[in-house]
């Protein structure tokens, strides 16, 4: 599901960590690799930059995450990229 996360368009998904299924967001644009630094996106392996939630991250996003909503950033990202 893609997520604008302060500006920058992100990929969300989980990553295992410990046992433990973490929500993530990766980027989609290497542009906003920079923009990235500021909002703790680090390399946990090599080659996947992401961004850990908190609890209260994955809260403010959440409505973003339904079906309809995934759909309309999809459509505003490709109207506003083309």
């Amino acid at each position: 599901m893609l997520v604008n996360f302060h500006g920058m368009l992100c990929q969300y998904g989980t990553y295992r960590l410990m046992d433990e299924n973490k929500p993530i967001l990766t980027l989609i644009d290497p542009n906003d690799w920079l923009q990235s630094l500021q909002y703790e996106f680090t390399e946990p392996q090599y080659g996947l930059w992401c961004h850990f939630l908190t609890d209260k991250e994955l809260e403010q996003i959440n409505p973003y995450l339904s079906d309809s909503a995934n759909s309309s950033l999809n459509h505003n990202y490709r109207r506003d990229n083309e």
